[in-house]
Protein backbone atom coordinates (compact mmCIF):
# COMPACT_ATOMS: atom_id res chain seq x y z
CA UNK A 1 0.00 0.00 0.00
CA UNK A 2 2.79 2.40 0.92
CA UNK A 3 4.48 1.88 -2.47
CA UNK A 4 1.22 2.58 -4.32
CA UNK A 5 0.77 5.77 -2.33
CA UNK A 6 4.39 6.95 -2.68
CA UNK A 7 4.47 6.30 -6.41
CA UNK A 8 1.27 8.25 -7.02
CA UNK A 9 -0.54 5.13 -8.25
CA UNK A 10 -3.35 5.52 -5.68
CA UNK A 11 -4.06 9.07 -6.85
CA UNK A 12 -3.99 7.88 -10.45
CA UNK A 13 -6.43 5.05 -9.66
CA UNK A 14 -8.81 7.51 -7.95
CA UNK A 15 -8.68 9.82 -10.99
CA UNK A 16 -9.56 6.85 -13.21
CA UNK A 17 -12.46 5.79 -10.99
CA UNK A 18 -10.84 2.62 -9.68
CA UNK A 19 -12.68 1.69 -6.46
CA UNK A 20 -11.20 -1.71 -5.67
CA UNK A 21 -8.08 -3.73 -6.38
CA UNK A 22 -7.76 -7.50 -6.74
CA UNK A 23 -4.27 -8.93 -6.42
CA UNK A 24 -2.76 -12.36 -6.33
CA UNK A 25 0.62 -14.02 -6.29
CA UNK A 26 2.40 -15.80 -9.10
CA UNK A 27 2.59 -18.74 -6.67
CA UNK A 28 -1.12 -19.37 -7.25
CA UNK A 29 -1.42 -20.57 -10.85
CA UNK A 30 -5.13 -21.38 -10.41
CA UNK A 31 -6.24 -17.89 -9.36
CA UNK A 32 -8.91 -16.29 -11.53
CA UNK A 33 -7.67 -12.92 -12.76
CA UNK A 34 -10.18 -10.24 -11.76
CA UNK A 35 -12.28 -12.89 -9.96
CA UNK A 36 -15.73 -11.34 -10.46
CA UNK A 37 -17.49 -13.54 -7.89
CA UNK A 38 -14.93 -12.81 -5.16
CA UNK A 39 -14.74 -9.09 -5.96
CA UNK A 40 -18.54 -8.80 -6.13
CA UNK A 41 -18.97 -10.67 -2.84
CA UNK A 42 -16.50 -8.40 -1.05
CA UNK A 43 -18.08 -5.32 -2.63
CA UNK A 44 -21.63 -6.34 -1.63
CA UNK A 45 -20.46 -6.84 1.95
CA UNK A 46 -18.89 -3.38 1.91
CA UNK A 47 -15.59 -4.99 2.95
CA UNK A 48 -12.46 -2.88 3.21
CA UNK A 49 -10.45 -5.96 2.32
CA UNK A 50 -10.88 -9.67 1.74
CA UNK A 51 -8.77 -12.80 1.40
CA UNK A 52 -9.58 -16.20 -0.04
CA UNK A 53 -8.22 -19.15 1.92
CA UNK A 54 -8.16 -22.94 1.60
CA UNK A 55 -8.10 -25.49 4.38
CA UNK A 56 -4.59 -26.75 5.01
CA UNK A 57 -3.96 -30.40 4.07
CA UNK A 58 -1.91 -30.94 7.25
CA UNK A 59 -0.12 -28.98 9.97
CA UNK A 60 3.21 -29.28 8.15
CA UNK A 61 1.93 -27.91 4.83
CA UNK A 62 4.21 -25.09 3.68
CA UNK A 63 1.57 -22.36 3.46
CA UNK A 64 0.98 -19.28 5.60
CA UNK A 65 -2.26 -18.95 7.54
CA UNK A 66 -4.75 -16.14 7.97
CA UNK A 67 -5.50 -15.67 11.65
CA UNK A 68 -6.75 -13.14 14.18
CA UNK A 69 -4.19 -10.49 15.14
CA UNK A 70 -3.72 -9.68 18.82
CA UNK A 71 -4.07 -5.98 18.02
CA UNK A 72 -7.38 -6.62 16.25
CA UNK A 73 -8.21 -7.50 12.68
CA UNK A 74 -6.45 -10.28 10.84
CA UNK A 75 -2.97 -11.06 9.61
CA UNK A 76 -1.07 -13.67 7.65
CA UNK A 77 1.56 -15.66 9.52
CA UNK A 78 4.04 -17.37 7.22
CA UNK A 79 4.52 -21.10 7.72
CA UNK A 80 8.20 -20.55 8.51
CA UNK A 81 7.19 -18.27 11.43
CA UNK A 82 4.59 -20.64 12.92
CA UNK A 83 5.45 -22.31 16.20
CA UNK A 84 5.13 -26.06 15.50
CA UNK A 85 3.03 -26.54 18.65
CA UNK A 86 0.58 -23.84 17.49
CA UNK A 87 0.53 -25.26 13.95
CA UNK A 88 -0.50 -28.67 15.34
CA UNK A 89 -3.26 -27.44 17.71
CA UNK A 90 -6.69 -28.85 16.90
CA UNK A 91 -10.20 -27.74 17.74
CA UNK A 92 -11.52 -30.03 20.48
CA UNK A 93 -15.01 -30.10 18.94
CA UNK A 94 -14.25 -30.52 15.22
CA UNK A 95 -10.78 -32.07 15.36
CA UNK A 96 -9.65 -29.64 12.63
CA UNK A 97 -6.47 -27.59 12.84
CA UNK A 98 -7.03 -24.32 14.71
CA UNK A 99 -4.75 -22.53 12.24
CA UNK A 100 -6.39 -23.98 9.16
CA UNK A 101 -7.02 -20.97 6.87
CA UNK A 102 -4.24 -21.43 4.31
CA UNK A 103 -3.32 -18.18 2.57
CA UNK A 104 -3.53 -18.68 -1.20
CA UNK A 105 -2.50 -15.08 -1.96
CA UNK A 106 -5.84 -13.96 -3.39
CA UNK A 107 -6.75 -10.55 -1.97
CA UNK A 108 -9.31 -7.76 -2.37
CA UNK A 109 -8.70 -4.15 -1.32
Amino acid sequence: FRALQKSGALDDMRKRGVDVVHCSSVDNALVLAADALFIGYCDQLGADCGAKVCAKACAEEAVGVLCAAQEGGAKVVEYSELDPAAANETDTVTGELRLNAGNICNHFY
